[in-house]
């Protein structure tokens, strides 16, 4: 650390295993995979001037490649005269994150840069959103109150609420004179989608819908036969049930003699543990019939 400015510098003495982990790192391994995928390949190809790794060094490789990637970030975002943000909420493996991305004008053309996932330990309230979003970007670049002119989110109400929405504070905060808020198009269209969903079907088609794909992806004899298996509904995500009503259509006859066999061999009990006695899967002609809703 350079004490006279605040600075790091970062010292790799092996190049070469330097990018070999960062590669392997880069195709999906994890940090322990990636040490031991390392380590296999020094021992069958011979190559002792390598070095050796650690699953600790091979951290430290991933922390000075985000440094640095941060680092050409904040650069750009100095050198900027404007920029906006993009805010989404995900959770991965039990954690939640603030997604960031950035959108700045670089050259002649505007860049649209994935900044980082942050992790959220706390409640999604705007007002923790706001903070998370307020240290980065203090980091990043001191001057974002006098530069940013827009965000998109969600829609969610932590993010777009009147008072504590998280785009609310940091509107209040930015001294630009325009600023923008917009509402990401997709999502208006998940909703729209729910809302037909809703209108059209009600809570038992849609417990008895998701009976039948949980079934289906238990057979395995069937996904193995038709060389496809049926894909999930994904509630915040209601366009996957477009997918789900295509695959159907598709694999409708495969479905249909597959379930009907079913039910001859069980006496027309009921199937798979997610099914009550009340919605048995049934025939009428060709039509598979749960409960008294046509699938």
């Amino acid at each position: 650390m350079d004490t006279s400015d605040d600075t790091y510098t970062a010292s790799v003495k092996n190049m070469k295993q330097f990018r070999l982990a960062i590669k392997y790192i880069l195709l999906g391994s994890s940090f322990r995979l990636a040490y031991r995928i390392f380590q296999v390949t020094k021992e069958e190809l011979n190559f002792g001037q390598i070095g050796s790794l650690s699953a600790k060094k091979v951290i430290e490789y991933v922390r000075i490649v985000v440094a640095t990637s941060l680092q050409c970030i904040k650069d750009l975002l100095e050198k900027s005269w404007c920029d906006s943000v993009a805010f989404d909420g995900s959770t991965y493996s039990h954690t939640s994150y603030l997604d960031v991305r950035v959108r700045v004008f670089n050259g002649d053309d505007i860049q649209n840069i994935h900044v980082i996932a942050l992790p959220m330990f706390d409640r999604h309230t705007g007002e923790y959103m706001h903070e998370l979003f307020e240290k980065l970007f203090n980091v990043l670049d001191p001057c974002w109150k006098t530069k940013l002119i827009g965000v998109t989110t969600d829609g969610a109400a932590n993010m777009t609420g009147h008072h504590k929405g998280a785009v609310t504070k940091i509107q209040n905060s930015a001294l630009s004179e325009g600023f923008y808020r917009v509402w990401c198009v997709l999502h208006q269209l998940d909703i729209m989608v729910q809302k037909c969903v809703t209108s059209y079907f009600n809570d038992d088609f849609y417990s008895a819908l998701m009976g039948l794909i949980g079934y289906l992806r238990r057979q395995q004899n069937l996904i193995q036969d038709m060389a496809s298996k049926c894909p999930k509904v994904v509630d915040t995500r209601w366009l996957s049930l477009g997918k789900v009503c295509q695959w159907f259509c598709k694999n409708r006859t495969k479905v249909l003699e597959y379930v009907n066999e079913k039910n001859h061999r069980v006496n027309r009990q009921h199937i798979g543990g997610y099914m009550s006695a009340r919605k048995n899967f049934r025939m009428d002609g060709d039509v598979l019939v749960v409960e008294d809703f046509n699938i």
